[in-house]
């Protein structure tokens, strides 16, 4: 009788345990997306784009987020560079349309190789 008591406040003790860590392990991963692609602006880039892959891509249960993967022609360095641009999926919230041959001014930061970019902005051609 005694054992059955004992076993029954530990395995609530362990559910309550596990059930308020995974809460927070949850409020972790939010706070998480929410800053995805969130980077210090350290450069402004302009730059011709040569390649354009977008895609969507799940983080955590059902939040995800848009990632734009360029390939681009930096106009005063006369080299080519890979970019980074990374946003939560929400409703209401507009991404750059980016196509071939576009010309952008980007702002972010620079990590190895990969440009990380902050936001981007069209610019005209001419």
């Amino acid at each position: 009788m005694m054992t059955t008591l004992v076993s029954a406040i530990v395995i609530t003790a362990l559910f309550l345990y596990f059930f308020i860590w995974s809460l927070k392990w949850r409020k972790q991963q939010i706070t998480k997306w929410e800053n995805i692609g969130q980077v210090d602006v350290e450069e402004k880039i302009e730059a011709i784009v040569t390649h354009v892959f977008t895609q969507n891509k799940r983080f955590y249960l059902s939040y995800w987020y848009k990632e734009i993967d360029l390939n681009v022609y930096v106009i005063g360095k006369r080299k080519k560079m890979k970019i980074l641009y990374q946003k939560p999926l929400r409703e209401g919230h507009v991404f750059p349309s980016v196509h071939k041959q576009d010309k952008l001014l980007l702002r972010g930061k620079q990590r190895g190789e990969i440009f990380y970019a902050q936001d981007i902005q069209k610019l005209e051609a001419g």
